[in-house]
């Protein structure tokens, strides 16, 4: 009998971290309906895709920090601006 409680404390306890777990995602769904929000969405097109056809708006999950959108990852390269002086000269011999 104690081994049982034991057993249904333990189930008890790993499904509420998963719980937690999933309220740490960056994005929220506030349903149109108005029931509590979902913040189990790890990027925004999860979200809008949630609350597409039944009405809401996804919001950043006030529960988490900020972290800042991943850097760029193509560098700006400089290009001169087109200068007709510093193309070479025509071959010898002409056209």
């Amino acid at each position: 009998m104690l081994l049982l409680m034991r057993a249904a404390i333990v189930l008890a306890c790993a499904g509420m971290t998963t719980a937690l777990h999933a309220q740490q995602a960056p994005y929220c769904a506030q349903f149109s309906d108005g029931t509590s929000p979902n913040c189990s969405f790890a990027t925004l097109q999860q979200c809008n895709a949630s609350i597409s056809g039944v009405g809401g708006v996804c919001n950043l999950n006030p529960a988490t920090p900020y972290q800042a959108p991943p850097l760029a990852r193509y560098r700006y390269q400089y290009q001169q601006p087109f200068n007709p002086m510093a193309m070479p000269p025509p071959p010898p011999g002409g056209m």
